[in-house]
């Protein structure tokens, strides 16, 4: 495996990164878990991978820099994990995916509703539209909300002459 590939293995970079969350700025527990501390700082590739962490913003360090000639790092404490580091270690993302996620408010009834006549205006068979409609009245409001979010991707995905109205609504816009 090449260096690079090293430095980048994920959960290299995850374990680290958690050590240095639970670290609280106490220098003591980078040090070889032998000694009590979670990580060994010695271990290959570790101060790579904080810069590496630190170059991505998900982490800061007081020092940290190749010595002349670049055969090793000179480092100093702390590592502290930023609130970009916080977010990437947890599991839906934190703040950082909240803020970029837009969001559009239907009221869940006006939705279902959108979506049963729709359904109702179909060529489909009779039998096979009330068979929807009825699922689509039992669905909990998690789930037309599900239903809703697939609905727009197949729109998007599906939507005849989209270049054009995509290109009307931004002029709009702009």
């Amino acid at each position: 495996m090449s260096i690079i590939e090293e430095i980048h293995k994920r959960e290299k970079l995850v374990e680290i990164l958690t050590a240095v969350a639970e670290w609280e700025g106490r220098p003591e527990m980078l040090t070889s878990p032998r000694d009590g501390g979670i990580y060994d700082i010695e271990e290959p590739y570790f101060l790579d991978r904080v810069a590496y962490l630190r170059d991505h913003g998900l982490c800061t360090v007081n020092c940290l820099r190749r010595q002349n000639g670049g055969s090793g790092w000179i480092f100093g404490a702390p590592i502290l994990i930023t609130t970009a580091g916080i977010d990437w270690l947890s599991k839906d993302g934190g703040l950082t995916a909240e803020k970029r996620i837009i969001t559009i408010q239907l009221a869940e009834d006006e939705l279902r509703a959108l979506l049963m006549r729709k359904v109702n205006e179909s060529d489909a068979p009779e039998d096979k539209k009330r068979d929807l409609v009825h699922k689509l009245s039992t669905l909990s409001q998690k789930g037309i909300g599900l239903a809703a979010q697939e609905v727009v991707k197949q729109a998007v995905d599906h939507a005849q002459g989209a270049f054009p109205w995509i290109e009307t609504a931004l002029r709009h816009l702009m």
